[in-house]
């Protein structure tokens, strides 16, 4: 009886380690708009990976540490976008169990945490044919950030199952106005 119960107990705490349960590495798309830029992703100025032409993917290990994605393409101003992971509701059973050790080793080994699947970012032309054309692409530009926050607004509110709604429709409207302001800024640099 007491084999059963210590095996039992050693198979609830291993199912709580995140290690075991997800890789300590993941695969990232990014995407360019347009197409074709060479791109660097570092963390804490560190190279982890360079990828030749989007769009493409790459094998990134996971961690605890913003990651930053920087793309550039000749014709083009360059994008960068930072990564902030997430936390893996897995450590959670670690913590419960009383897991220290797996806590640990999760943490160090990244499996705590991932980045977003994808990252998506739109380099700016350095300069236009025409004024017209100028305020034809940033007005397309404005127009597309504020109908993608429509539809995440809406998103939020129709899955909406708890009190937080306000807060994360408040924070896709502030992202939102970020978006448009850093547009805007652009526009007055780009020639």
């Amino acid at each position: 009886m007491l084999l059963r119960l210590t095996a039992l107990l050693g198979l609830v705490f291993l199912s709580a380690c995140a290690t075991i349960t997800t890789s300590p590495s993941q695969d990232l798309t990014v995407l360019t708009e347009p197409p074709g830029a060479d791109c660097r992703i570092e963390r804490n100025s560190n190279l982890v990976a360079t990828l030749e032409a989007t769009p493409g993917q790459v094998r990134i290990g996971n961690s605890t540490r913003d990651t930053t994605v920087a793309c550039a393409r000749e014709g083009y101003t360059p994008a960068q976008a930072v990564l902030t992971p997430r936390f893996q509701p897995m450590l959670l059973g670690n913590a419960l169990a009383g897991g220290v050790v797996g806590v640990i080793v999760d943490v160090s080994t990244g499996a705590a945490a991932r980045y977003p699947d994808t990252v998506q970012m739109t380099m700016i032309p350095t300069s236009f044919a025409s004024p017209e054309a100028k305020a034809a692409y940033f007005t397309g530009r404005s127009t597309e950030i504020r109908r993608a926050v429509d539809v995440q607004v809406t998103t939020i509110r129709q899955g909406c199952r708890s009190g937080t709604c306000d807060t994360e429709v408040a924070e896709a409207e502030a992202s939102r106005d970020r978006f448009l302001t850093e547009l805007e800024d652009l526009r007055q640099k780009t020639p």
